[in-house]
């Protein structure tokens, strides 16, 4: 099997409860499951329209406790894919892609009603606030948990206090490196990586 629109070939994976179409997909999931990350593969599909024109359409993932639905590629989108994320943004949530097995180069169709989606490029990224833990896709990777104030992240930007990247946190990089390695020899998931709030 070959992925859609890219000249690479695609290995169907089994992992948890799933065939993955490929292993990217099936990496995603792990690096998702070490995080905590609730999600459900390929659960919702419907029919898009581009240009006149009606296509199904079947987001990898749903994640359930973000909120957003996620494509992965293995390299950047093409524009037909953005097409149709996008009329599936304004009908039924806001898709992420992500490509490769990267944390930082999100592209996020967002929804408008009765107007075109908007696309954000290359600025959503997996983030992991270090004093709740919770893990989320975000813009610039800033937590939107609450737990700091524009202050401290103002304070942040002006160097007066400790700058941290929630994109690049030891949680993250750490489920980034076993997701990558992931041999898929059993089936079994992932376990939850082990995380401690900090006071900072």
């Amino acid at each position: 099997m070959r992925y859609k629109n890219y000249d690479l070939p695609s290995i169907k994976t089994r992992y948890g409860d799933y065939h993955f179409k490929s292993k990217l997909e099936a990496r995603w999931a792990v690096f998702m499951d070490l995080l905590g990350v609730s999600y459900e593969y390929e659960k919702y599909q419907g029919i898009v329209s581009v240009n006149f024109f009606e296509y199904a359409y079947m987001p990898d993932f749903f994640l359930n406790d973000i909120e957003l639905f996620l494509e992965i590629k293995p390299r950047k989108p093409v524009e037909s894919e953005l097409n149709k994320a996008a009329a599936w943004a304004n009908d039924a949530g806001d898709v992420v892609f992500f490509y490769n097995l990267a944390p930082d180069n999100g592209i996020r169709m967002i929804g408008c009603e009765n107007a075109i989606p908007i696309m954000d490029a290359d600025v959503w990224r997996w983030c992991e606030c270090l004093r709740c833990l919770k893990v989320d896709i975000t813009a610039y990777g800033v937590p939107r948990c609450g737990c700091f104030s524009d202050d401290e992240f103002d304070m942040m930007l002006l160097g007066k206090i400790l700058d941290i990247d929630f994109s690049q946190t030891p949680t993250i990089l750490k489920a980034f490196s076993m997701a990558k390695k992931h041999d898929f020899k059993t089936n079994t998931k992932a376990r939850k990586l082990p995380r401690r709030a900090s006071l900072l």
